[in-house]
């Protein structure tokens, strides 16, 4: 095993060991236990990223004022605010971690999808 193996298996073992991802793993089990609510969270979850994926989109503020709503809603629920505040730190984490990539190690992918956009 190379330097670079090791050391992706070392980042891995500390975010499965860090306090963010073992609140997300205890929380989502107790999620897991009421179907509906799941089901609910789950929904909501996936408007969100197609929201926050979708760049094109016209009627964007109208979407996030639905969304701000529907979260309002949500967070009234202690155990979906308590599910929606660890998965917020996880991803806060591994956001951290990809923009702690080195920029000296950057490829010519970022130059043609830069490239792709703007032709």
């Amino acid at each position: 095993m190379n330097t670079v193996d090791e050391s992706l298996n070392h980042l891995i073992e500390a975010v499965r060991n860090s306090k963010e991802f073992q609140d997300y793993q205890i929380v989502k089990a107790k999620v897991e236990k009421y179907p509906e609510k799941k089901r609910s969270l789950d929904k909501y979850r996936t408007r969100m990223y197609k929201i926050q994926n979708n760049h094109g989109e016209t009627d964007l503020y109208h979407h996030i004022d639905e969304i701000e709503r529907e979260s309002e809603r949500f967070r009234q629920d202690a155990l979906i605010d308590e599910f929606l505040t660890a998965e917020l730190a996880l991803c806060r984490m591994v956001q951290q971690i990809n923009y702690a990539y080195p920029p000296q190690i950057e490829t010519d992918m970022k130059r043609m999808a830069e490239e792709e956009t703007h032709p």
